[in-house]
């Protein structure tokens, strides 16, 4: 666990927002999110301070496919947030149906972002897509930018190693983690120019992570929103053995039958009633990794 002061939030905020303006993307532009924040019971929310309009990713398949491209048409979004998963998912649906939409600006954050993700996403949304890699611990921040990824200034310091990094955060001086090690591999050559160093990037592994799939088509990338605040869980891992049922093996340490409940609920409200879902405790080593070691959060069974 790490903690964050109000502060340190503020200062990830910041430089968050000092990425998306480098971009052309001004705080009062029409934005449209895509990140998991809504769950299968509402399609659309906007969120009129932040100019905001958040469509739900778990409703990404065909059904609800053409109320999301009107809705999109008639919001003329600036810019587009969302996990690549999420973004692809659509473009996807895009290119079933030979259409296009015209957002200038695609951010993409949380996963890794590979190339024939971004290929599609730029040909079915007519964008430049800027990406942003970070850690749950605030240790490092990677943005891209023309094709490279750049360290914001002052954010951390960080060492490259063939399997891992070695960073140490600038922004939580609350809970300061010095020389912690990152578990995703970065292929990069250093390499300086005018304004800042530069980090040639070849890849970023380690975050890869395969879609839930539901009955209706839709593709469900990231699942961790139905984790957050159920207590006892130490290590959780979703694997998909069929349309209908996925595995949920925890990790868990005074874990009650109430917040099973809630995370039985929490499961049941993004991925509907149509897909079993079966929650077990298990031994840390019951938990499968992939065949270069790392883990991954959900596993698809799905030949």
């Amino acid at each position: 666990m790490v903690y964050r002061d109000f502060k340190s939030i503020l200062i990830e905020n910041a430089y968050v927002w000092w990425f998306r303006q480098r971009a052309g993307l001004a705080i009062q532009d029409r934005k449209i999110s895509l990140r998991g924040d809504l769950d299968r019971s509402k399609l659309f929310y906007f969120d009129k301070v932040a100019n905001t309009l958040f469509i739900s990713s778990y409703h990404l398949n065909r059904e609800k496919f053409p109320q999301i491209v009107e809705k999109i048409n008639q919001f003329q979004p600036k810019a587009l947030l969302a996990y690549p998963s999420s973004v692809f998912t659509l473009a996807g649906l895009l290119e079933e149906t030979n259409k296009k939409l015209t957002i200038p600006l695609v951010f993409t954050s949380s996963e890794s972002l590979l190339a024939f993700q971004q290929e599609k996403i730029q040909q079915y949304f007519q964008s430049r897509i800027f990406d942003w890699y970070g850690t749950a611990e605030r240790t490092i921040a990677l943005y891209s930018e023309n094709g490279k990824y750049y360290e914001p200034p002052l954010y951390s310091f960080n060492e490259y190693q063939k399997d891992k990094i070695i960073s140490t955060g600038f922004i939580n001086t609350l809970f300061p983690i010095i020389r912690y090690q990152v578990n995703d591999v970065i292929q990069h050559q250093n390499k300086y120019d005018e304004n800042h160093k530069s980090l040639e990037i070849e890849g970023i592994h380690g975050r890869i992570e395969d879609y839930i799939l539901l009955p209706d088509g839709s593709k469900i990338g990231r699942m961790d929103v139905a984790f957050k605040n159920i207590k006892g869980i130490k290590k959780a891992q979703l694997i998909q053995h069929s349309l209908q049922k996925v595995e949920v093996l925890l990790v868990t340490e005074n874990f009650t039958s109430s917040e099973k409940i809630k995370l039985q609920q929490n499961l049941t409200n993004r991925l509907g009633k149509q897909i079993e879902i079966f929650i077990n405790e298990v031994d840390e080593n019951k938990l499968q990794h992939a065949e270069n070691k790392k883990f991954k959060f959900v596993i698809s069974k799905l030949s």
